[in-house]
């Protein structure tokens, strides 16, 4: 039983912290509750009681000395008269907050209940964040207090670095009556903070708020620009390609967001080379940073017999295991040169890609590398609202992408070029949703559909209605029944601004935070125009076939994803005309294709409508074919040297082998700009093996199994971890799926309530049809 809006109108009782050692008890006043007069109410409480002359249902909790667990009195608290089912009763203190925030709480408590024993009781702690959020809630709902005998219990929780309020307090729900008695609430220490970047690290905001420790927004200088130029490649080498314990160890978040106001201050290259030595030395104790501008070539060969050096399977991710790395031993006279390129600001690096293994397992030279410093405030989190934490996780992001990301080959984005103009605006970012922002942006210069950054859900409320962009103009294609009534609106209609903006600045907008193909980009800017976070309306101006102008007013209602309006299609797997079987892949289960099995099996011509992303798997196309096919090729490179040089490639993607019965040959897929990854590897094998004529237009072009990155701040950052190839080779990133037969929507078509591209569908089916 969680209620955690119950308390917002309580009375709280305030109390204060006495001491901050790793484990300190809080002052509490009467928290025994010997201070009050048996029969009264006790002092310095709150809550929801009624008085105790109050002849009304409720609840009432009075100073008791019979039987307490300790000293002279404890609390009861008991029903009165006949409760309403939801209705509980509640004792509140407040704490201060100021003083606890970053740390771990424990409440502790003495309690026991009688008869008639309550639906509920059990103590409760909860921490509120800026915004009516919560940090913590544990109201014992899993492990309600039911004994009669008097027990300890306890509840321990975060306080986090944004807590704007703490308060506890027991609670008894329904009929019944409890005593409570001897609370207590200790600081017991620091919160534990997890990496700031990596593995492990939160995803979502960590916090709502700036906080001690942050750093305000400025912009960076020149020489602060080159400085952080060099620890970007300084970082990215380090961190992914130098294999020594240390390395694999340090919380690289913590390090980066230590280093980077030293590196950033360094005034010319002495003062650059001392910063990045301090940073990364303890960890690398044999890279090797001087002032120059003439890398030199050099090897490591000496030491013991055994070298380790990273290999990479992919970029690993906690989202699939699809990719992996490891750090391989091998003989030290196949150790690779040690590395080495002029950095920015007037230095050269060389880094060893491999390091000699000890007789105990243990890299050389031996070391032991504590936390780095991050230079905050002891309990400090990484949040997008810290200029420092912007500015590590947009260096870090940039890093990775340029050792790792598989489609440079075919990406035209000067990436170097992107770092200068993407440093400043997340130095300069205003918070944590601009960030994110700056973020996006870095992102979209990957030209990769499957690329995004995951930290907020931004898609909870959604228009009435369903859109796209049609001869150039955004016509409304789908609306809830009776909506030409009222608010009036209807298929057909143009919509020529939202909330004043002419339409496509409103697209423009959307797409520069928008990674991947013109046409993934125009299916994504057209949903994201249709949702909001959070509730309200919208305005739109929209014209009629007449040319009449209207401004409406639509609301933006929160909704499961199966409720959305969406332009009405045949039934999931139906008959349209004699012979001809019409399946719906964007909803055909695994369900509906047992269940439809006769009918496919019978068919004289078959249309799979694939503008949409499958739900169930790609069975039927075993049933198209004779013999055993490949889809397309699904590549994951394999690495050991950095800037995405890689040393190859292991191919897999599917390998079908035919079933009975067999279909039809008389096929046709439907396909368009928002069909994405899973619906690319069927049309791409449709395609590579002639299963079936393909009418549309382009699908998204970002095909292959998506990986992840963790970064300062609780951002997330997503893009396609390998490298998807036609079955011929051919380059299908970005281009996508090329239809057979391109077939697009007319304005007149829609006016006319007709689906252009299944009309099409039907009319090759027929003509080859009429060819058997």
């Amino acid at each position: 039983m969680r209620k955690s809006l119950i308390f917002a109108s309580l009375l709280f009782a305030p109390v204060t912290v006495v001491a901050q050692d790793e484990t300190a008890s809080i002052e509490l006043d009467n928290a025994g509750f010997e201070e009050t007069e048996p029969g009264s109410r006790p002092s310095g409480w709150g809550g929801n009681m009624l008085p105790s002359d109050e002849g009304a249902a409720g609840y009432k909790a009075m100073v008791d000395a019979v039987n307490p667990a300790a000293g002279s009195a404890s609390l009861r608290i008991e029903s009165q008269g006949v409760i309403d089912a939801g209705k509980f009763g509640t004792i509140t203190r407040a704490l201060n907050v100021e003083t606890l925030r970053g740390r771990k709480i424990r409440l502790t408590g003495k309690a026991r209940v009688g008869l008639p024993v309550p639906r509920h009781a059990g103590f409760w702690l909860r921490v509120d964040r800026p915004g009516g959020r919560s940090g913590f809630f544990d109201n014992m709902g899993n492990r309600p207090i039911t004994s009669g005998e008097w027990q300890s219990y306890s509840i321990e929780g975060d306080v986090a670095v944004d807590a704007s309020q703490i308060v506890f307090g027991f609670l008894v729900h329904g009929e019944g009556k409890a005593w409570v008695d001897d609370f207590l609430v200790e600081d017991i220490g620091p919160i534990d903070v997890p990496n700031f970047e990596g593995v492990g690290t939160p995803v979502g905001p960590t916090r709502y708020a700036s906080i001690e420790g942050d750093v305000a927004a400025t912009p960076i200088s020149d020489r602060g620009v080159v400085n952080l130029q060099a620890l970007a490649r300084t970082y990215g080498l380090v961190r992914w390609f130098h294999p020594t314990d240390q390395a694999a160890d340090v919380d690289w978040g913590r390090l980066l967001i230590g280093a980077i106001p030293k590196v950033e201050a360094a005034k010319d290259a002495a003062e650059l080379a001392v910063a990045l030595r301090e940073a990364f030395g303890p960890v690398a104790p044999t890279m090797q940073i001087a002032m120059g501008d003439n890398p030199s070539t050099m090897t490591q060969r000496e030491g013991a017999a055994q070298h380790v050096r990273w290999e990479y399977r992919g970029f690993p991710s906690d989202l699939s295991r699809t990719y992996s790395s490891e750090r391989s031993a091998s003989p030290a006279t196949e150790a690779p040169e040690i590395f080495a390129e002029t950095l920015p600001g007037g230095l050269v690096i060389h880094v060893p890609l491999s390091v000699p293994v000890g007789e105990v397992g243990k890299t050389l030279p031996l070391g032991e590398v504590g936390p780095p410093e991050s230079g905050k405030p002891e309990g400090w989190v990484p949040a997008g609202f810290d200029r420092t934490t912007r500015i590590a996780g947009l260096l870090s992001a940039w890093a990775m992408f340029d050792h790792f990301y598989p489609y440079w080959d075919v990406v035209e984005t000067d990436w170097d070029a992107m770092l200068v103009p993407m440093l400043q605006d997340a130095a300069s970012a205003s918070d944590d949703i601009a960030y994110r922002d700056v973020l996006l942006r870095l992102v979209e210069g990957l030209d990769d559909g499957h690329g995004g950054v995951n930290y907020r859900d931004e898609g909870e409320a959604i228009l009435p209605l369903d859109w796209e962009w049609i001869e150039n103009q955004l016509v409304i294609t789908a609306a809830p029944t009776g909506a030409l009534d009222s608010p009036g609106y209807a298929p057909g209609m143009v919509v020529k601004a939202i909330d004043g903006v002419p339409v496509e600045d409103a697209i423009a907008a959307k797409k520069t935070l928008i990674s991947g193909s013109e046409q993934w980009k125009t299916f994504v800017a057209l949903s994201q125009l249709r949702y909001s976070h959070e509730a309200g309306e919208r305005i739109l101006r929209i014209e009629n076939a007449e040319g009449e102008r209207s401004e409406i007013t639509l609301p933006l209602n929160i909704e499961s994803y199966d409720a959305w309006i969406r332009e009405p299609r045949p039934d999931v797997a139906s008959e349209l005309e004699p012979g001809i079987v019409y399946v719906d892949i964007d909803r055909l289960t695994d369900t509906h294709f047992s269940d439809g099995k006769s009918r496919l099996e019978a068919a004289k011509g078959l249309v799979f409508d694939l503008r949409g992303y499958p739900r169930g798997r790609y069975t039927y196309l075993s049933h198209m074919t004779d013999e055993p096919i490949r889809s397309a090729e699904m590549n994951i490179a394999f690495q050991t040297l950095p800037d995405a040089q890689f040393d190859g490639w292991r191919e897999g993607g599917w390998r079908i082998a035919p079933a009975l019965p067999r279909y039809t040959d008389n096929v046709v897929f439907i396909t368009d700009g928002g069909a994405i990854s899973f619906s690319e590897s069927i049309l791409g094998t449709v395609k590579a093996n002639g299963l079936g004529t393909i009418i549309g237009t382009p699908t998204a072009g970002a095909n292959g199994n998506v990986t992840t990155f963790r970064i300062p701040g609780g951002y997330q950052l997503r893009w396609t971890g390998m490298q998807v190839k036609n079955r011929d080779g051919t380059q299908h990133h970005i281009l996508g799926i090329q239809p057979d037969i391109r077939v697009e929507r007319t304005l007149a078509g829609v006016r006319e309530g007709r689906d252009e591209l299944l009309d099409a569908a039907i009319a090759e089916v027929k003509r080859q049809m009429a060819q058997d």
